[in-house]
Parts: C-alpha cells; sequence; structure tokens
C-alpha cells in the first residue's frame, strides 16, 4: 500500500474488544468505539436521505472529529515512519478533511532559531518546501511569535511578507503548542467552495483542536528520538574503554579514536593531531574524509592556525564561521579542495600536558555546531586522550625493539653460511618486525626454471604433500616474474582493477581467509634470488614504519641468501665427485662375483633394510627439565588510586582472600546519588502514568533506564576496585608497600602470585625432534635433588612450542620447551620450584632405522651433503 493511500479517508473500523491492538504503545485515548458505530450509522442513514436535523449535523460534526481523532491516533502510533513520514501523513489528513487546496507544516529549528518547512501538500508544495522564515516575520513568524491563530481571507492586503504566491485568496495559520512551547505552525490554503467568505471561526477551532494532539504526538516522537540519540552517545562511552584498550597499535587507536568522535558529533570530516617529540611542531596523523590524503602529514608550528591555537592556549574552540575567525587559514582549503565552514577543536591533554588534538569539521545535514556537541567532543577527548599517549609511548618503545630486533636479524643470518640456517632465520625472526602469520621463501630449482619452496615459518620440515603448500609454491612461481612487490591490503578491494591482480592469488586469500598478502621477489645485480611472501589474517600489514625495516631486511637477506648459495655450491660439486668415484670401484668389484654370492648378498641387504623399517620399538624423546611455579599476575580494572594493601611478599594467600582495594570513595558517593535519583525518577514515572501522561511517562523511563545502566557500571566498578586472590598461592611482588596512595590506570600491573602447591615441569626439547612431541603425550622425569624416584604418574604436556632459543653458549644446540601440570605427588615427597632434572617424553613408536640412524642421517643431510 502507498504511503498515500495508507492516510486516505476512510470509516473507523470497529474490533471487539479483546482483540490485541498491533500497536502496543499507548499514546492516546481513542475514541469510544462502541457508542461511535450507532451514531456513524444513524448519520449514514439521515445523509442518505437529506433530511439531517441541525443536533444531528452537530452529531455529525462530532462523529466526523472522533474519527479524524483516531486516524491521527493510528498514524502516531505507527513507530515505523520516520518524523518526516508522520508530518506528511498528518497534514495529508488535514487538508483532506478540511477540503482545501494545499497545506504546508512548519517546525521550529532550535539550532538555526527559524522555521523550517518540512512537507507541503497540493496548491504551491514545491515552492516552500524547504523554505526558512524568521520567527516574527510574515504571517506564519507572527502565528509563531504570539502563539494566536490567524485567518487571513484578504492576503494581498496584509502588509506582512507571507511567503505565498499571488494566487492565494485565503490561509489559515494555527500554531503547534504543547505545554506552552510552541514546536511548530500548521498552514492551509484557499477553502474549496469558499471563494467570497474564506475561512471561518469554526475552521480555526477545529484545526486549532487537531493542532492540540498532533503537537504533543510530534514532541514526543521528536523527544523520543532525542533519547534514544542520548542513549546511543552513553552507550558509546560505555564501552569506550573496551574499545580504547583494545589495541597499542598508535596508528589503529587513533583510527578508531577519530571515526567514534566524527560520530558522536555527527561530523563530515575530521582529523587528529600530535605534537612532535622534540615539541617544535604539530603533525596531522590520521584524517577522514574526501581530502584525507592531502592532510594526512602535514605539520605546521605551535600557534599556527586554530589547531596550533588550542594547543599552545591548551582551550577548546567552537568556530561557526571558519571564514570569519582571523585563524583560520583559506589558503589551506585552496590547497587540499575542500571548503570548511564550522569546525570544533579540543586540546588533547594528560595532566596538564597537551599531546595534541582532535579537529571535526562541517556538522552533516548543513547544521552548526553547538554547546553540547563542544562538551561531548571534550568529555571524549579527555577520555582517550591518556589512551593515546600511552600507545605512543608503546609505539616509540617498540620502535626500539623492532630496531634491536632487526640487529638480532642481521647478526643471525650474517653469522652463517648454511643456506637452510640462512631461510630459516629470514622466515621466523622476521615475526619480530612485521607482525604475519605465515611467511615462506622458494629458491629456483638447479638447471631449472621452476621455483621449489625451501623454508616456512613455524615449520622445521616442509610437507611436499600438503596442498596449501602445493598452491603457495604455484603462486611463488606465477609471480617470481613481478618487478615490483605485491601488497594486497584486504581481500575484498583486490580485483581486476588493481595493477598487479592474480586471480590465483585472490582465491588463494579466500580460501585461506586472508586479508593481507605480501610478495617481493629478493634479487641482485646477478638476477633473482627467491620469492619471499607473508600472509596475514587482519588488514594494514605493513605501514610506513614497517616499510622502512623491511626494506633494510629485504637487503640483508638478499646478501645473505647469495653468499650461502655461492658458499655452498663449491663443497656440494667436490663431494658429488668423490662419492661418484667410490660409488664406481664397489659397482666394479661387485660385479665380478660369482652369481650366486651376488644373489646371497643383494638377499641378505635387502632382508636387512627391510627388518630395520619394520621392526618398530617404544621410542622417547629425552631432554633436561626444570620445577617451574604456577605464577597469575593481577591488573587493574578501572582507573584509580591504591587506598589499602592487605598482603606483602612473601605472604601465603588462600583463594578468596582479598589482596588489596583501591579507592572507591567517589565512585560510592556517585552510586548513592544515582540510586536516590534512580528511585525519584521511578517515583516520578509511576505518577505519570497514572495520570497518564504518555509523554512524561515514556521520558522518566528512558531516564530510569540510563540510571540503570550508569548504576550498573558503578557496581561493577566497585567490585573491580577490591583484588582477591582467584588461587591459593604466595605473593611474589616486591615492594608492595610504594604502590598505596599512588594512582593506578586500567591495565596496570598490581600484584603478582605463585602457586606453591601447584607447579609445572618444564622439559628443553631438543629441535631435531620437536615434531615428534605434541600436547597430552604422557611424560616420566627424575630430579637430581630427588633421584631415587621417578614421578610419572599420568602426566601429560600440556602445551608444546614458543620460539627455539640457545639455553647454554657452550651448546649451539636450540631447543623448544613443553610443559606438563604435576599431579599426584606422594605426602612425603617436597618437589621445589627450580629443582632440575632429566625427563622423557613417550612418542610414537619409531622403526628400528629411526633409532638407530635418525641423528646421522639428520647430520649427513645438514653438515655434508648440503
Amino acid at each position: 500500500m502507498g504511503f498515500k493511500a495508507k492516510f486516505k479517508g476512510r470509516e473507523v473500523l470497529f474490533k471487539e474488544h479483546d482483540e490485541k491492538d498491533k500497536h502496543n504503545q499507548a499514546m492516546l485515548a481513542r475514541p469510544n468505539l462502541k457508542l461511535l458505530k450507532p451514531m456513524l450509522q444513524v448519520n449514514a442513514n439521515l445523509e442518505n436521505k437529506n433530511m439531517l436535523s441541525g443536533d444531528q449535523q452537530m452529531q455529525g460534526a462530532l462523529i466526523t472529529k472522533l474519527n479524524f481523532y483516531h486516524r491521527i491516533n493510528e498514524l502516531f502510533q505507527d513507530h515505523s515512519l520516520s518524523l518526516f513520514k508522520l508530518i506528511e501523513g498528518l497534514l495529508s489528513m488535514v487538508t483532506e478533511v478540511l477540503e482545501v487546496e494545499g497545506g504546508s507544516l512548519w517546525i521550529f529549528d532550535e539550532h538555526k532559531k527559524n522555521l523550517n518547512c518540512k512537507v507541503a501538500l497540493g496548491l504551491y508544495a514545491s515552492e516552500v518546501t524547504n523554505e526558512s522564515i524568521a520567527v516574527g516575520k510574515g504571517v506564519i513568524g507572527t502565528v509563531f511569535q504570539t502563539k494566536a491563530s490567524e485567518i487571513v481571507n484578504n492576503p494581498h492586503q496584509d502588509p506582512r511578507k507571507n511567503y505565498i504566491n499571488k494566487n492565494i485568496k485565503n490561509c489559515l495559520v494555527v500554531p503547534l503548542v504543547y505545554h506552552n512551547d510552541t514546536i511548530g505552525i500548521i498552514e492551509i490554503i484557499n477553502k474549496k467552495g469558499t471563494i467570497k467568505d474564506g475561512f471561518d471561526e469554526s475552521d480555526k477551532y477545529f484545526l486549532e483542536d487537531i493542532a492540540v494532539p498532533s503537537a504533543m504526538h510530534i514532541k514526543t516522537s521528536r523527544l523520543m528520538r532525542e533519547q534514544q540519540k542520548i542513549l546511543n552517545q552513553m552507550n558509546t562511552f560505555k564501552d569506550l574503554h573496551e574499545v580504547f584498550s583494545s589495541t597499542l597499535e598508535l596508528d589503529k587507536l587513533l583510527c578508531i579514536v577519530l571515526q567514534k568522535a566524527i560520530g558522536i558529533v555527527t561530523a563530515e570530516v575530521g582529523s587528529i593531531w600530535l605534537v612532535e617529540d622534540s615539541g617544535e611542531g604539530i603533525v596531522c596523523h590520521i584524517a577522514e574524509g574526501p581530502t584525507k590524503d592531502k592532510v594526512m602529514g602535514v605539520k605546521i608550528k605551535k600557534s599556527i592556525g586554530i589547531v596550533g591555537w588550542v594547543v599552545d592556549h591548551n582551550e577548546s574552540q567552537i568556530v561557526e564561521d571558519c571564514k570569519k575567525d582571523p585563524r583560520f587559514s583559506v589558503a589551506v582549503d585552496k590547497k587540499i579542495g575542500f571548503a570548511t565552514e564550522t569546525m570544533i577543536t579540543v586540546p588533547l591533554t594528560v595532566k596538564q600536558e597537551v599531546i595534541g588534538a582532535i579537529q571535526v569539521i562541517n556538522k552533516k545535514g548543513g547544521l552548526l555546531f553547538n554547546v553540547d556537541d563542544l562538551d561531548l567532543l571534550k568529555l571524549f577527548a579527555s577520555s582517550s586522550a591518556m589512551y593515546i599517549k600511552n600507545a605512543r609511548l608503546f609505539s616509540a618503545e617498540k620502535k626500539a625493539e623492532e630496531l634491536s630486533a632487526l640487529i638480532n636479524i642481521s647478526r643471525e643470518i650474517t653469522s652463517t653460511l648454511d643456506l637452510d640456517s640462512v631461510l630459516m632465520t629470514i622466515v621466523n625472526l622476521s615475526s619480530k618486525i612485521i607482525k604475519y602469520d605465515f611467511a615462506a621463501i622458494s629458491l629456483k630449482r638447479p638447471r631449472s626454471e621452476q621455483w621449489e619452496m625451501r623454508a616456512q615459518s613455524g615449520m622445521e620440515k616442509i610437507d611436499k604433500e600438503d596442498a596449501m603448500t602445493r598452491k603457495l609454491e604455484e603462486i611463488h612461481n606465477l609471480l617470481s616474474g613481478e618487478k615490483e612487490e605485491l601488497y594486497v591490503n584486504g581481500v575484498g578491494s583486490y580485483n581486476s582493477q588493481h595493477k598487479s591482480y592474480h586471480s590465483e592469488v585472490e582465491a588463494y586469500m579466500k580460501e585461506r581467509a586472508l586479508e593481507c598478502f605480501w610478495c617481493y621477489v629478493l634479487k641482485d645485480d646477478q638476477g633473482p634470488l627467491g620469492v619471499f611472501t607473508m600472509e596475514s589474517k587482519e588488514k594494514n600489514l605493513l605501514n610506513d614504519s614497517k616499510v622502512e625495516l623491511l626494506s633494510i631486511l629485504i637487503s640483508q637477506s638478499t646478501v645473505a641468501v647469495r653468499n650461502a648459495e655461492l658458499y655452498n655450491i663449491i663443497p656440494a660439486q667436490m663431494g658429488l665427485q668423490g662419492l661418484k668415484n667410490k660409488l664406481l670401484t664397489h659397482y666394479e668389484t661387485f660385479m665380478a662375483w660369482p652369481q650366486k654370492k651376488k644373489l646371497m648378498a643383494v638377499t641378505s641387504v635387502v632382508a636387512g633394510i627391510a627388518a630395520f623399517f619394520i621392526i618398530h620399538l617404544p621410542y622417547s624423546v629425552t631432554g633436561d627439565v626444570e620445577i617451574i611455579p604456577w605464577t597469575d599476575t593481577y591488573y587493574a580494572k578501572s582507573k584509580g588510586a591504591v587506598d589499602a594493601i592487605l598482603v606483602k611478599e612473601g605472604q601465603a594467600i588462600k583463594r578468596g582472600e582479598l589482596l588489596m582495594v583501591l579507592d572507591s570513595k567517589d565512585t560510592q558517593l556517585e552510586l548513592q546519588g544515582k540510586l536516590v535519583q534512580k528511585e525519584k525518577v521511578y517515583t516520578e514515572m509511576i505518577k505519570n502514568r497514572f495520570d497518564k501522561k504518555v509523554a512524561e511517562y515514556k521520558i522518566k523511563e528512558s531516564e530510569w533506564f540510563s540510571l540503570k545502566y550508569e548504576i550498573e557500571i558503578l557496581q561493577q566498578k566497585l567490585q573491580d576496585s577490591k583484588i582477591v586472590a582467584k588461587e591459593d598461592g604466595v605473593v611474589v611482588t616486591d615492594k608492595l608497600d610504594e604502590l598505596k596512595g599512588k594512582p593506578v590506570n586500567f591495565g596496570q600491573e598490581l600484584i603478582k602470585l605463585s602457586g606453591y602447591n601447584k607447579m609445572y615441569v618444564q622439559f628443553n626439547i631438543p629441535q631435531d625432534e620437536i615434531v615428534l612431541v605434541k600436547t597430552d603425550q604422557e611424560v616420566k622425569f627424575k630430579l637430581f635433588g630427588i633421584p631415587s624416584s621417578t614421578f610419572s604418574d599420568s602426566m601429560k604436556l600440556e602445551s608444546v612450542g614458543g620460539m627455539a632459543t640457545q639455553i647454554l653458549e657452550t651448546d649451539p644446540t636450540k631447543y623448544f620447551l613443553a610443559r606438563a601440570l604435576i599431579t599426584n605427588i606422594p605426602h612425603n615427597i617436597k618437589i621445589r620450584p627450580g629443582m632440575t632434572g632429566k625427563g622423557k617424553v613417550s612418542v610414537h613408536w619409531q622403526s628400528l632405522a629411526y633409532i638407530l640412524f635418525n641423528k646421522p642421517w639428520r647430520m649427513l643431510l645438514t653438515e655434508v651433503i648440503f
């Protein structure tokens, strides 16, 4: 059903009392339909006979009014309609019932302080729609100001400017007043069939009667929408701490902060400026909008422009017309091709130190920013400033760590000429700089144009039968001819329009659920060396700082791979030639034997080899073990100061014991105030419901729910102020007394417990046997301090992995760590943290050939042949 058909004139539909209304929200008392039905029937009968008396005409008019009120009630109960559609429906019914040629409905704009024509129907509708008129100007502005209806049957003799066409014969203008607050105007023009007389007092009274409930409905609808807007803003602030603490990456955090800032004040564009570490200037770190690429990276001096002034004076500024502000640079607008009209700029301040500013520009809909927007953005900036500062500190620390990691990688890959070691170092240690999920390198096969997978991150041995490995190897061969790097940031944006598009890469990314894919062909002046790829399931694998580090890593890796290749060519060729000569000598000796002797020799060798592979024995991986304690760290869940410390270092703690209390006096006072306020609002809400004040009831109901949410947050904050032990243990944090009275930030470490009755045995697994070790494998161990006891009662590995490390300087072997929880220890045996010994991990049964020749075979492959 079309919109006009929905509000077309119709009679009231009667329903039984037990039938449920399809609209649950009761907005107005509905007419007495039981009484109305016979009245309508009488009215219809009399109309058919054309015999209506005066009383019957009054009765018919009353029924018409009741029917009209019922239609208005139905209209405003339809919550699927927008405010514009509600106003359009109301005006449609008014022009139909009063039989006029046209009409318009004007709403007061509190921001611009004028009346705007939201909807117009019928005659000359296109001329007045979206027009504006000042309060006190013309008939419409005068009626709004005086709150008194006016009938103008000679509009062209009226000295006031009316914003009407010269063909307007008469008009009726009625204010929409709710609780002495004028919210708008209804104007109807040219009553049909009354060219001479025009509108009369009965028309005015009837339209005024319509205006009263209409004003109430429009006001209520606007209030409900405003209330929903406030609730949405509250929910935004409620989730800020969780959202901001989700990342310490500066670029990601700034992106989140800016998007939230633009959203809460409904701005078109925005930017975040940060003071340089040197303090000399201010740099735009991130921007949103059509010209963001031209703004990002712009550097200005302090006190220059509105941003510079805000940072220099630590004061927020709202500018309604930027072109009139002497601090605003019109040249910047011309340079970036953007028209700045209005803006808000607020400083980012941490303990009176200004670290930057947030700037939002041009409120959506052509509106002006107001004081509410300014206060909201100031509150938002104060909430986000500390997170931004922490992220900057983390970013600086991370950059130092990345440079240190780059130096370590360079040292590792240049300390050996073993090609496989170089490749494994590149694909594994590069993750300390670039946070990828998977990396791989392929090298060209000798005397072939094909590229072969040689190293994969996290894998000591490449599974050539793995489907994904084969697909990636095919992609390496496909991309080996690329002259530039391939970087896909977001699989959704990678299509045929990309300058280096390959459908195979897109299919591979979708199959692996990847968001980022990077590929680079390692090459020097002698030609291509290898194909290096990185993968990530998250976007933004690379940024400006990462690209710089990556370029250094690529250069060093290229040199290391080339040197290792050159070093391995000569020994490999010499070894192969010697082996060939020895084999030839043995072959000639064998061929000189009698036929029977040769057959027996071959049979014996085959039987012996078969026995080595057929016979399987239990096999265990052996390694050093160490007893380590269980530890649990407690962090601050809210910002505040340490009020009381109830434990000390070395103290034994039971589960549920109170460890520390954060200051919560302000929170308790705020909670008490909110509880009192909630009870007061609830009382007012019940009173409004009893008095059938629907609009006031709905407002108080929304306020009550808002207070309920705030109380829940405060109660959770009170609960978080008490740090309670989750398990039995011993306090291992030193200098706890120094924390008392000091402020702590969200996420800051407060106290650490170590379990004295819950310990782990940690195995050092040699890297050449890590592929055999898996979780849930049974373990046993002996301790040097208790050599008479073997601990093996159903203990299984809980974790295996980590990064291989060299434990002793004298032992070049690298070890992985595996850990099992110690259970069922006899009471007469005391195991203490720090004890060491030997342990075994029971792995799958292995062939006799593997047990005897595994290590020599590995040495042959790694030290002799390659």
